[in-house]
């Protein structure tokens, strides 16, 4: 089954020495998000713009999926997780050549 896993906007303050607490740059998250993809499905991803990957996984919900990227708790930022149960659109050419390869 492919998954769509999206980077979500998640600014916690952080203490600032100079000023008012400042949110932590969304691409903090989005590193720790793609480290956890990268470790977890190192071949059966991949990241189709800026903190959104498509992963693929045998016999898995999107819960199961958002647990182990450290998503559910927050280990690896905030995220959103979606099952695809079909597709269709416009995209490039290899973007559609890895979805046909990983559709389970």
């Amino acid at each position: 089954m492919v998954f769509l896993v999206l980077a979500a906007p998640d600014t916690p303050p952080v203490p600032n020495v100079i000023g008012p607490p400042s949110p932590v740059p969304a691409a903090s998250y989005d590193l720790r998000l793609a480290s956890a993809i990268l470790a977890k499905y190192p071949s059966a991803f991949m990241q189709i713009a800026p903190g959104q990957w498509l992963v693929s996984a045998k016999a898995a919900t999107a819960q199961d999926i958002s647990n182990q990227l450290g998503i559910s708790d927050g280990t690896n930022g905030s995220g959103i997780v979606f099952a695809i149960s079909g597709y269709y659109g416009r995209a490039a050419t290899n973007i559609w050549e890895w979805i046909a390869a990983n559709w389970q």
